[in-house]
């Protein structure tokens, strides 16, 4: 699937707007993708974050994926995750996930 515009959140980019904001004003704006990117938040912080990311991308119909965290991505229900090179491998991922694709 392709996505025209797939927005990545940052509350230091954002000055501080809450991630749900940012994903509600980018999917209005036309994203048909969201990706929830927090360096400093704790676990919990995420999950509850991507609940919410989760439901303002869902009720529109876009995609959210969760930066870097396998763990996050499965508890918030997050449609995917994005891994980097130092992330988790791919493979250990796959391994993880209930949808190995």
């Amino acid at each position: 699937m392709e996505y025209e515009l797939y927005v990545i959140t940052d509350p230091v980019l954002a000055g501080g707007r809450p991630h749900e904001e940012i994903a509600r004003l980018a999917i209005e704006s036309g994203a048909d993708a969201v990706q929830l990117r927090d360096k400093s938040c704790s676990a919990r912080e995420l999950i509850a974050t991507g609940r919410r990311m989760r439901k303002v991308a869902h009720d529109s119909d876009a995609l959210f994926v969760v930066n870097d965290r396998l763990d996050i991505a499965l508890s918030c229900g997050a449609d995917g995750v994005h891994l980097g090179q130092s992330d988790l491998p791919i493979d250990e991922a796959r391994t993880l996930s209930p949808v190995n694709s």
